[in-house]
């Protein structure tokens, strides 16, 4: 099987390649970027069609291609596609097959779902059926409803394996309850309910005689009271006018009048001594208020005429003390005295020996001092004279002014005496006029207490007027008669309402002749009860034996009930339970009585031992095809070893560097035996052993699957990891498949891959087609 030609017309952007005639071997050269991938997909899905999906990124363009590829067969008969169809229609290969071992996309030589794949390969070449074992093993385990471990299955909605637990505890319980209903009675508890019942109803016609009887009383005492009630609310209505209030107000204002007349009287007198006071105070303020004027007309003067004169004094008088504290240290007599002393020798010096240089200087300063010694002194007086005027002039205004003093201090001593008495003076008459305000309040508050209590006993006065009029006596005795009449027609109302009531409750909220018209009514539905029981008075000891005897049969009904109750409810759950773990397997299954109960645990035994018994067939089974499928996995070891196909390739393309290529059923990998040392897995050969290894396996499972035929390797690049030597080796190998009937379409960027394959492609063994 090769392809003859192929076309792609549009395919993404790869447009109008033209047909392409192919050989046994065919080099698809150029850079990257040129369409040779894009090529690869397209041929892909012109192949496999749908079955393009078992590669992976497939999708860089999202259609389908336009073109077709000629398939020539075996037998020499041509296919065209994707016309007739796609590969696996004519081969019977699959799509996981093409990819696994004829397409090499993306230089990934490695193969997907290795394990799974290999068995499928097996499968195909031997005939084994490991599929269908496997299915069958799960048709068991379904059908038992066993999960993969062996274990019932505990998956909604009926989870087998929880409700054969709850099945192993319902027939513990049940047998538990079975005999505990057994050593109660359960079976007797109806007899018993019924003597029991019997009893209750004898004993309820009994006490529905003595009812009778008591409703027969209430209806004859009722109706004697609610007419004895009804005359005595008509006489009381015609008293309704009179009552306590009225009394009271009547005997209160009767009682306020005197009181009211004493404290007028003592409000008058009170009233004349606070207006005889408030004038006594009136006159104290004016005169306070005319000395108040007088102080301040004297501080005024003062303050104008004399105390700025009186400051003028006293600092001319500390002037003159300084300057004649100076005059007396400088120039005292003991330094005139010496001054006179000088001038008197230079005098009788000049005399005895005349010498100018000495006799003018000593007499000049003894004269100047003496001069100025003596003005001083002259200038001192004269002022002394004009101060003494001065304190003449004061002294004599301030005694106009009333003030007497010797000397300054005396008289500043004065002034501040004055300024405090003005203060005090002015204190006493605020407070004097304070008080005329308080008092003259006073005068008023009285006044008009006056007038509240004229006022309040002419209202008084009106008021029992009024009374008067409204009760139409003329008396308070008279009054009071009539009211107590009064209370005691209502004290009879009161009285026949407690009869009534004691009867025949009702709503608290209701008026008097609600309730006299609800009592009527509750009258007129006992009027049947009025000729029952004749001759049976109502005994509320009997009744009450009655009851007590009711009772205690009840209790004993509710204590049977109860129980039947309880266990009911306990078969109930019971039942529940049971029909709740079979579900619809099989009809309801009822729990009411011992031997319900006894069946259904029987039933539930059956169940778990019906599931117990086909757990254990399915897992018996499921050991034979374990057993059976254990065999043919062996089988998948046939493909590897030593001698097979896949060892002669690897061990030919490496150069006997390794020696066979074996299958680890345990741990489900390659293995590789290399000349020397201990075997590999594939993962830990180098990357391009790995390529080579698995190329290896395509190339004998591409043989295997074709029966000895011949088919055709699509390659991206599949050894870019390989150095030049191996890349020759692996050339070679691929020139030898090709001779040997295999056709080869290599796609690839690599120089070193068209300068190993110069020399083939000048001879024409291998045909290029350039990209680019």
């Amino acid at each position: 099987m090769k392809i003859n030609e192929f076309a792609i017309w549009k395919y993404g952007p790869l447009s109008g390649a033209g047909k392409m005639e192919l050989s046994s071997f065919n080099l698809f050269y150029g850079p990257n970027e040129q369409g040779k991938t894009l090529t690869i997909d397209a041929l892909v899905k012109l192949l496999l069609g749908k079955g393009y999906k078992e590669f992976k990124d497939i999708n860089r363009v999202d259609q389908t291609p336009e073109g077709y590829l000629i398939i020539e067969m075996n037998g020499g008969e041509t296919e065209k596609l994707p016309e007739a169809g796609d590969l696996t229609r004519f081969t019977g290969l699959t799509a996981a097959e093409c990819r696994n071992i004829f397409i090499i996309r993306d230089s990934d030589l490695s193969i997907s779902q290795e394990n799974e794949f290999y068995k499928g390969v097996t499968n195909r070449l031997t005939g084994l059926r490991s599929e269908e074992i496997e299915h069958i093993k799960a048709r068991l385990r379904e059908l038992a409803r066993l999960t993969p471990g062996g274990d019932f299955q505990d998956t909604s909605p009926q989870k087998l394996k929880s409700s054969l637990a709850r099945a192993r505890q319902l027939v513990e319980q049940i047998s538990e309850q079975a005999r505990s209903l057994e050593e109660e009675g359960y079976d007797k508890f109806e007899i018993e309910l019924a003597h029991i019942k019997g009893q209750i109803a004898s004993i309820g016609q009994q006490l529905k005689r003595y009812e009778e009887a008591r409703r027969r009383e209430i209806y004859q005492r009722g109706s004697d009271a609610l007419q004895s009630l009804r005359e005595a609310c008509r006489k009381a209505a015609a008293l309704d006018k009179f009552n306590r209030d009225d009394l009271e107000r009547w005997q209160l204002l009767q009682s306020k009048t005197e009181p009211l007349q004493k404290k007028e009287q003592g409000t008058r007198e009170d009233l004349g001594s606070a207006q005889e006071e408030l004038r006594q105070d009136r006159e104290q303020v004016r005169r306070y208020e005319l000395l108040v004027q007088e102080l301040e007309r004297t501080a005024a003067l003062f303050s104008e005429q004399v105390e700025p004169k009186l400051k003028d004094y006293l600092n001319v008088s500390r002037e003159l003390a300084g300057q004649e504290s100076l005059g007396g240290n400088l120039f005292t007599p003991r330094a005139a005295m010496f001054a006179a002393a000088l001038l008197l020798i230079s005098l009788a010096g000049a005399i005895l020996r005349p010498s100018l240089w000495w006799f003018f200087p000593l007499a000049g300063g003894s004269l100047a001092f003496i001069l100025i010694f003596i003005g001083i002194r002259f200038g001192l007086a004269r002022k002394k004279g004009r101060l003494a005027a001065s304190w003449q002039e004061i002294s004599a205004r301030a005694a106009e002014l009333g003030a007497r003093a010797d000397h300054s201090e005396e008289l500043l001593g004065w002034w501040g005496d004055f300024k405090r008495r003005q203060v005090d003076e002015e204190q006493r008459f605020n407070e004097a006029k304070n008080k005329v305000a308080l008092q003259d309040t006073l005068v008023e508050r009285f006044e008009s207490e006056l007038n509240d209590l004229a006022d309040e006993m002419k209202q008084a006065e009106q008021k029992l007027r009024k009374l008067m009029q409204l009760a139409k006596v003329s008396s308070l005795q008279e009054y009071r008669q009539k009211l107590e009449a009064k209370l005691e027609l209502e004290n009879q109302v009161q009285q026949q309402k407690a009869v009534l009531e004691s009867h025949f409750s009702l709503p608290g909220n209701l008026s008097l002749p609600e309730k006299i018209s609800t009592w009527e009514s509750r009258l007129k539905s006992l009027e049947p009860y009025a000729g029952l029981g004749t001759g049976l008075y109502y005994s509320e000891q009997e009744t009450s034996q009655l009851e007590h005897k009711l009772e205690r049969f009840r209790g004993r009904q509710e204590e049977l009930e109860e129980k039947w109750s309880k266990y009911r409810q306990q078969l109930q759950e019971i039942e529940q339970s049971v029909n709740g773990i079979f579900s619809e397997e099989i009809g309801f299954i009822h729990c009411q009585t011992l031997a319900d109960l006894e069946a259904a645990g029987k039933s539930l035994q059956q169940w778990i031992d019906t599931h117990k018994d086909s757990r254990q067939w399915a897992l018996t089974a499921t050991e034979l095809f374990d057993q059976i499928a254990a065999e043919e996995e062996q089988k998948v070891l046939e493909l590897f070893g030593k001698e097979s196909l896949v060892s002669r390739y690897f061990s030919e393309i490496t150069s006997s560097r390794y020696g066979g290529v074996l299958f680890d059923p345990e741990q489900r990998k390659i293995m590789v035996s290399p000349a020397e040392g201990p075997a590999l897995c594939a993962g830990q050969l180098s990357g391009g052993a790995y390529d080579q290894l698995y190329f290896s396996i395509r190339l004998a499972l591409g043989e295997k699957l074709l029966a000895g035929g011949r088919g055709f390797f699509i390659l991206d690049d599949p050894f870019i990891k390989a150095d030049p030597d191996r890349l020759r080796i692996l050339l070679n190998m691929l020139l030898q498949v090709a001779d040997s009937g295999w056709q080869v379409l290599y796609f690839s960027a690599k120089g070193e891959v068209r300068d190993t394959l110069q020399g083939e492609l000048q001879s024409g063994r291998v045909k290029e087609f350039n990209f680019g």
